[in-house]
Formats: C-alpha cells, sequence, structure tokens
C-alpha cells in the first residue's frame, strides 16, 4: 500500500535480528505446560489455506495488546483472587498469565511477546492485511508500531506483493489528526454515528457485523441482505472499503441464516457489481436515499425505484448547473450532448449497450422529460437540452 515513510529501512537482515532481540526469553517468568492447552490444530494457517485457495486475499486481526490493560482487577477482586488462588496468580500458569504482575517489568516482558507474535504472524502466514484495534493508538507505542510495520512492509517486499496494514484512530498518524495516516488504512467500527458521514479521502474502511453481536451467539439477530448491501453502497460511495463480520457457530461453520443473507447479497453483486467494484466517489456521494458511485467516466446512481424520478431530478439539476457555465464535475467530462439514463438489470456488453442506447437517445427524450418532473418541458426532440455527456445508470436495489 504506497510509500510508508517511516517504515523503508534496510529490509531483511536488520528486521530479522529485531525479530530476534524482542523474542521472549525471560527466565523470570514459569513455563507452563502449553500441551495442557488450545485444539492442537494451527487454526490460522488452516483457515489462510481455505481462503487462499477460495481467490481471496487474506489478513489476520491482532487484539493482543490490549490484554495488560483488561486484566486489571479492583484491588477487592484482587484479593479475592488471590484467597482463592485463581488461576491468574497461579504460579503454573505464570507465562500464561503475566499480566496478573502490573509491575514495568511484567508490562516490558508483555510488549516484547506481543511483538514477537506480531513478527510470527508476518513470516508465518504472510497475511496480505495486518489489522489492529484501539489498543495500539498510544503515543507511547509508536516505537513498537514502527517496527511491527517496517518488519512487515519489508518483509513484503521481499515476497513482491501489495500488503496494508488496518488501525482504528491515530495508531499511524503522529499528528494525531486521523486524515493524516501514514502507510496504513484506517478503520471505522460499524455503519453510522462512528463511520464517516460524507466522502473521506485518503484509504478508509468500515468493518462491520452480520447480526446483533460480532461472535456467535444463540439469540442473535441477522441483518437482512437490503439492510448490509444499504451499508456496503453508502461506504462505497464516500469513498470506503465495507469490511464483513461473519459469526461462525463453533463447529467453524457459517450458520443457514447467515448463509442466505450472504448469498442474497452475492446474487445481487453479480447483477450490480460493476456499480460497486473499482469504483470512486463522485462530488457528492448521494441524494435521499440514493448514492452515487464512479468508474471509468460512468456515473452510477444506486437507490430504490420509489424514488427514481426523486434522483432524476437532483441528476437534471447537477446538468443544469452545468449548462449555466459553472464549473463541472471535477470527475466527468462535458461536452454537450445528451444524458444517457439507463435502467439496467445486467452489466454485460457494456460498450454495446452504450452504443445501442446512444442511438436511440431522442427517443427517449419524453420518458427522460417525464422523469424529471417539470425541469425538462417536453416537446420535441429538439427542444431536448444539451446535458453532460457521461452515461448516468441506474441501478437498483
Amino acid at each position: 500500500m504506497g510509500d510508508c515513510t517511516p517504515c523503508r529501512r534496510t529490509p531483511s537482515d536488520a528486521d530479522r535480528a529485531h525479530h530476534d532481540n524482542f523474542a521472549l526469553r525471560d527466565s523470570a517468568v514459569t513455563p507452563f505446560n502449553a500441551k495442557r492447552m488450545g485444539p492442537h490444530r494451527d487454526l490460522i494457517g488452516d483457515l489462510g489455506a481455505a481462503v487462499r485457495k477460495a481467490g481471496l486475499r487474506f489478513g489476520v486481526s491482532n487484539h493482543g495488546v490490549e490484554n495488560f490493560t483488561f486484566v486489571n482487577p479492583t484491588d477487592t477482586l484482587d484479593a479475592r483472587l488471590r484467597t482463592q488462588h485463581a488461576d491468574l496468580y497461579d504460579a503454573t500458569w505464570a507465562g500464561f498469565y503475566n499480566v496478573a504482575d502490573r509491575s514495568p517489568q511484567a508490562m516490558a516482558r508483555f510488549l516484547s511477546d506481543w511483538l514477537a507474535r506480531n513478527f510470527e504472524l508476518i513470516d508465518k502466514y504472510q497475511p496480505d492485511l495486518l489489522y489492529f484495534d484501539n489498543g495500539v493508538n498510544l503515543r507511547v507505542l509508536d516505537p513498537l508500531n514502527e517496527r511491527v510495520a517496517a518488519y512487515y512492509y519489508n518483509r513484503a517486499a521481499d515476497w513482491g506483493k501489495d500488503v496494508s496494514i488496518v488501525t482504528k484512530w491515530v495508531a499511524y498518524a503522529p499528528d494525531n489528526d486521523d486524515r493524516h495516516q501514514i502507510g496504513a488504512v484506517i478503520g471505522f467500527e460499524k455503519v453510522g454515528t462512528r463511520s464517516p458521514s460524507g466522502i473521506r479521502p485518503g484509504p478508509w474502511m468500515v468493518d462491520d457485523t452480520i447480526g446483533s453481536t460480532w461472535g456467535y451467539t444463540d439469540r442473535m439477530t441477522i441483518g437482512s441482505a437490503g439492510a448490509i448491501l444499504g451499508k456496503l453502497i453508502d461506504t462505497v460511495s464516500k469513498g470506503g472499503f465495507y469490511l464483513l463480520n461473519i459469526a461462525l457457530n463453533a463447529g467453524g461453520t457459517i450458520p443457514d441464516d447467515q448463509r442466505a443473507v450472504l448469498l442474497e447479497i452475492g446474487a445481487w453483486l453479480k447483477r450490480n457489481g460493476e456499480a460497486i467494484y473499482g469504483t470512486h466517489a463522485w462530488t457528492r456521494f448521494g441524494d435521499g436515499d440514493w448514492r452515487f458511485t464512479v468508474k471509468d467516466g460512468a456515473l452510477y446512481a444506486i437507490g430504490r425505484p420509489s424514488e427514481y424520478s426523486h434522483c432524476c431530478r437532483h441528476l437534471f439539476s447537477l446538468t443544469a448547473a452545468t449548462r449555466s457555465h459553472q464549473s463541472p464535475p471535477p470527475i466527468l467530462t462535458y461536452r454537450r450532448h445528451p444524458v444517457l439514463i439507463h435502467r439496467r438489470q445486467s452489466f454485460s456488453s457494456v460498450t454495446a449497450t452504450r452504443a445501442r442506447e446512444i442511438s436511440r437517445i431522442f427517443q427517449m427524450s419524453k420518458m427522460l422529460s417525464s422523469m424529471a418532473n417539470g425541469r425538462v418541458r417536453p416537446g420535441t426532440d429538439s427542444q431536448m437540452p444539451p446535458l453532460a455527456s457521461f452515461p448516468i445508470f441506474i441501478v437498483q436495489m
């Protein structure tokens, strides 16, 4: 992902030296019997192999830096756990519950371990994306954040592939302005009050959940395909990426209700994906419930048929502004040709479709006039005003 200013150092050898230096080798930490814990299976490796076999990108998420803060019992709870000889204070498990020791030395061991674990994720799985949650935002962690980024991007250069880091807020924004990320994509949680309300420059994404909980729960409710598509379209119209969280059950499979929603979303994208994939924001993200995207000189208006005339009124008002010698939209070109409005169900043979429709544009003038609700006077073909030259594709939700 682009140039990462603080991360361009001598690759490989120096990075591996950092990896060795920060491996956790503290004899004061009593080792624990790892064979007694876990599923005894490389879950990350198995998942990565399955994801890549399906032709998808594979990313890993590491929330571990927050564990030191999260395991911080109150004085009352701390006393009770010690009296009960809880695992948190059992010397047998000291290597696992290192965070129970709140000393500066324990913090140093914890952060060294966190750094080594990131290096292991990078080297062992070569992820396409490395995702961190809020815990890495503290400025005091900048040296560690930069070391991880340097190691990751330089290793990716060795692999010969593009990778990205995603964080929330200002982890890679040294001036504490989240619009000034360096070498990272900024992430927002859920579409709504936490995500951008309008077009936002620079790479950003929203992580959202398919249901009422992030992880699988028995009573979770699942969002409809229409609702999730609305969030996807809204995010793309504002220049962002949409990351949908799926809640797998204990067996690692997708529950039937979630699967049905995903298949419905996939069917819509199969018909209308041209309005989503590879697009970017227009000069405005939408009008009412309609959303706009742009690709290859074409404007896509996405919305519900019930609001169709409202959308057309707005589009005609935009082209009218262009005719009155105001500045045209910076992404699109004005050549005083008629605007093409075309309701599409399939996006195959785009070039041929445009050619056929352009040849019939004057037969469409009365229909366009009606849609514009009075902004364009009905009449003969000669009364059809010259509008902007870019095609507008109307995509039904």
